[in-house]
């Protein structure tokens, strides 16, 4: 019963507060200039995101520093909070699902903060978000991608999509590993099921518990212009990027889960 009114609540707050933040958020674009939306669109994303872990009881523990942007951030991806965790955290354009657009509320929210949406069964679906991709880290802004492609069980770091790299290599921008680890026994991790159902145990959480460890930066300058060899050295940079992260997430696993 309790758990029930928790995510009611929970759900209620969600609706709530994004509603009222894309409303204001669009009436405040109509006076602002052209040159500072960016900055007005990430501090509203910012605000919205740290008032919904508020809502979720959500305590993060971040270790490391930020370099300067721009940057493509890689974390492993084990939550459905993950976004809303790095949103409020570090921020960024995210490259997201396209069946997200498509969600009533959430997928207005996601396209109002700039996300680059892709369906990975389509070809050229992939190849237009990687071209945004490329765009935007041109602009200065910075991505954050998750390189395995979707949400796994555990800690393991699953082979990374090498595609998902290639922007930050074309346009020479830094990569930023990312580590996530969510307390043992979290009601947050995904444990195999359905989305829907790994979103309802999330609203049922009394607490979640989950810590970030940001890695040094990794600089992708330097890679041969061969298309054959730039490949290889693709596919050598997506390895050594896997066994990066996973020493993150250990790292962050010994984090959250000590007492």
């Amino acid at each position: 019963m309790i758990e029930r009114v928790r995510s009611t609540a929970r759900i209620a707050g969600f609706l709530g507060l994004t509603s009222a933040s894309l409303v204001s958020l669009f009436a405040t674009e109509l006076v602002t200039k052209k040159k500072d939306l960016r900055a007005l669109r990430e501090r509203r994303a910012h605000t919205w995101a740290h008032r919904l872990l508020w809502i979720f009881n959500v305590e993060v523990v971040l270790e490391g520093e930020l370099p300067e942007g721009p940057f493509l951030l890689v974390p492993n991806h084990r939550a459905a909070l993950d976004i809303l965790i790095v949103r409020a955290f570090i921020g960024g354009h995210f490259v997201s699902r396209a069946d997200l657009a498509r969600w009533p509320l959430i997928g207005q929210a996601a396209e109002s903060v700039g996300t680059i949406f892709v369906d990975r069964s389509n070809k050229s679906s992939g190849s237009g978000a990687l071209r945004e991709v490329e765009r935007v880290l041109k602009s200065g802004a910075n991505v954050v991608v998750f390189p395995e492609g979707t949400t796994f069980i555990g800690d393991e770091v699953r082979p990374l999509h090498a595609a998902s790299l290639l922007p930050a290599v074309r346009t020479g921008t830094k990569l930023v590993p990312l580590g996530i680890a969510y307390e043992t026994g979290s009601e947050a991790a995904f444990v195999g099921e359905t989305f829907g159902k790994h979103l309802a145990r999330a609203t049922r959480a009394k607490k979640t518990r989950v810590a970030l460890v940001l890695g040094e930066s990794i600089p992708t300058t330097g890679l041969p212009e061969d298309p054959p060899a730039r490949r290889k050295a693709l596919t050598t940079l997506g390895n050594d990027l896997r066994m990066t992260i996973q020493a993150l997430v250990d790292r962050a696993r010994v984090r959250i889960d000590q007492k």
